[in-house]
């Protein structure tokens, strides 16, 4: 009666972990998506409006808005950047659950036929290495991807801040 109710809990957990990455790999998708998105539309839209805004002013010198171009086309690099190591972060993860799902089920195949759990044995120990990998992947994208968006935001900042200046340089404190 203990062997089923441990293989019921090992069918639980690999159905768990088959959905789970489901859910993972969807969320990449979506994530990656809308990050792009909103971030490239904040630093893109920015970067086209600085010079269409010279129009309006005759004051100002086109050549003084390059740092705060300069700085959005680095805001697009940097937001790109984030949601790539992002979306590998969270593909990395979505592997790494599919990777869990295959162990347990080699687990489950381990317990239940005893003539070949050497082979099991073997394949789970293969398995462990992997899902080690893509924890190593998914934990120093995500660090990357951190690092990128709040850069992304830095430049967003300094070329608005850069902007401003170029439209209105006798404003001093």
């Amino acid at each position: 009666m203990k062997i089923k109710k441990e293989e019921f809990s090992i069918d639980e957990k690999i159905r768990s972990t088959h959905d789970t990455t489901h859910l993972a790999l969807t969320s990449a998708h979506m994530f990656a998506n809308d990050g792009i998105k909103s971030l490239i539309l904040l630093n893109g839209g920015t970067f086209v409006a600085l010079p269409a805004l010279k129009g309006l002013s005759s004051d100002v010198n086109i050549t003084t808005l390059y740092p705060a171009v300069i700085c959005f086309m680095i805001g697009i690099t940097c937001a790109l950047l984030a949601m790539l190591f992002a979306y590998i972060s969270l593909y990395s993860a979505s592997h790494g659950f599919s990777a869990s799902a295959e162990y347990w089920e080699n687990y489950k195949l381990a317990i239940s036929d005893p003539d070949n759990s050497i082979e099991h044995k073997e394949t789970i120990k293969n398995i462990s290495k992997l899902i080690f990998t893509f924890t190593k992947l998914m934990k120093s994208s995500e660090i990357l991807s951190s690092i990128f968006a709040i850069s992304s935001l830095i430049t967003f900042v300094m070329g608005g801040y850069l902007g401003i200046e170029a439209f209105y340089p006798n404003i001093k404190n």
